[in-house]
C-alpha cells in the first residue's frame, strides 16, 4: 500500500513519463542482464528507482519491494550476471569512494 506522500509523488509524474507495470524497466533488465560468451562490464548511470528495480529483480524480491531500496547520490551498486547462476548482488549503495564533509 502506498503512503499518501508516494501516491502524490507518482500522481505528479506526467502520463508520457510513466512506466506503468514496469515494462520499460523489465526490458532494460533483460537487455543489460543478458549473458553470452563475452565477458563484459556495463556502467549504468541512473536514478534511485531504476537501481532499486535492478536490485529487486536480482534478489528475487516481490515487485513492490523496489520502493524500500533507497540509495544515496553517487553511490555504487554492483550486480553480476552469469549464465550458470542467478544474478548476484555484489555491492549495494557503496559510498566509500565519496569524500566525507
Amino acid at each position: 500500500m502506498l503512503s499518501e506522500q508516494l501516491r502524490a509523488f507518482f500522481g505528479a509524474v506526467p502520463a508520457e513519463q510513466r512506466d506503468d507495470g514496469g515494462a520499460a524497466l523489465d526490458r532494460a533488465i533483460a537487455a543489460l542482464g543478458q549473458v553470452d560468451d563475452a565477458d563484459r562490464r556495463i556502467l549504468v548511470v541512473t536514478h534511485n528507482f531504476v537501481i532499486a528495480g535492478f536490485v529487486r529483480n536480482a534478489v528475487g524480491a516481490p515487485p513492490m519491494r523496489w520502493m524500500d531500496l533507497g540509495t544515496d547520490n553517487g553511490a555504487l551498486t554492483v550486480l553480476r550476471y552469469r549464465a550458470d547462476r542467478l544474478p548476484r548482488l555484489i555491492a549495494f549503495n557503496d559510498t566509500g569512494h565519496l569524500a566525507t564533509l
